[in-house]
């Protein structure tokens, strides 16, 4: 059942969904039974969940590679993805894929070269997940807006997007986590008349679909890459991607001024990016068993009254480091 082609073809599915609540667009889902007996046996080695276009937010991704950075550095607020990565199988560095309010990007980074000096920092747009290997074509999402009142509307969708981030969860399961991880502060998100299991979030995705924002499942089937390598490449230019999308399981593609792209592959994925141009790839190998786990820290950054991002300097520190 691992890689049977009932799951991939139901995988392909959600992948395609046109709404953060699958449910609501895939009535061929399959039995209730089926579903729940492949999710407990796969247990985290199957995580789904929806992303979202973060600018229209006032958010963007921000992709960082500390090389002498040690594990204070995954307790950074902003990251939602992490990696321990090697270059020359030597030396260790950490990656962390973050998103950072887009007033307050400049800070971030001054603050990162502050105490990591050889940080490298890469912007970006938001990412994409394509996956070849379910024999889809490439996604081609609709473009969001440029704005959007929905911090102000409906605060809520800054936890419910962020305690779902890359976490196998339900929706009751989300829903416990906001509650618990706010507690008395909820009110702030949520009037208390709301306060359902499951009907705020499945809310929260609804405004953020009919606002456009919605972008697509991402999925991280550990299956995929259990025969496989797993690299992060940043290139010069996005056209230096498409030699390598034939060789590739999974893609996930940040385009900005360069690109950083994280594939999964066999030994001719390998070869395919060693024959690209010298000087236009850095490739980073990625450890695959690192069970740590990073937060984006929400109820540090947003400010649910005024929908607002907030950053401080010297809370980041003692969030890092403690008091010194």
């Amino acid at each position: 059942m691992v890689r049977s082609s009932p799951l991939l073809a139901h995988l392909s599915r959600v992948q395609g969904a046109s709404h953060a609540d699958v449910r609501t667009v895939l009535p061929a889902l399959p039995h209730e039974r089926t579903l729940s007996r492949w999710y407990r046996e796969l247990g985290d080695r199957l995580v789904i969940f929806p992303t979202f276009a973060l600018a229209p937010l006032g958010l963007g991704d921000v992709h960082v590679f500390l090389a002498t950075a040690d594990e204070s550095w995954l307790r950074f607020p902003y990251a939602v993805d992490h990696a321990w990565v090697t270059q020359d199988f030597t030396c260790r560095v950490l990656y962390l894929h973050c998103i950072v309010p887009l007033a307050h990007q400049d800070v971030v980074v001054q603050f990162l070269r502050d105490f990591v000096a050889d940080a490298t920092v890469v912007r970006t747009s938001e990412g994409v997940q394509d996956l070849p290997v379910l024999g889809t074509s490439t996604p081609m999402l609709l473009a969001a807006p440029s704005h959007s009142d929905v911090l102000h509307e409906c605060p809520l969708v800054i936890p419910v997007i962020f305690e779902g981030w890359n976490r196998r969860t339900s929706l009751p399961q989300l829903w416990k986590s906001v509650d618990t991880r706010l507690g008395s502060q909820l009110r702030e998100y949520a009037p208390r008349r709301h306060r359902q299991p499951i009907s705020p979030v499945t809310a929260a995705y609804a405004t953020l679909t009919e606002a456009g924002l919605f972008r697509q499942h991402t999925i991280h089937y550990a299956a995929l890459s259990d025969d496989a390598v797993e690299v992060l490449a940043v290139l010069t230019n996005v056209a230096l991607l498409e030699p390598l999308r034939s060789y590739a399981r999974t893609i996930e593609e940040y385009v900005g001024t360069s690109v950083v792209v994280r594939l999964v592959g066999t030994s001719r994925l390998m070869e395919a990016l060693l024959a690209l141009p010298a000087g236009t790839a850095r490739l980073y190998f990625v450890h695959k068993h690192d069970q740590h786990h990073v937060r984006f820290c929400y109820e540090m950054l947003f400010v649910p009254k005024t929908g607002t991002w907030v950053f401080s300097r010297e809370h980041l520190k003692q969030h890092l480091w403690g008091n010194p």
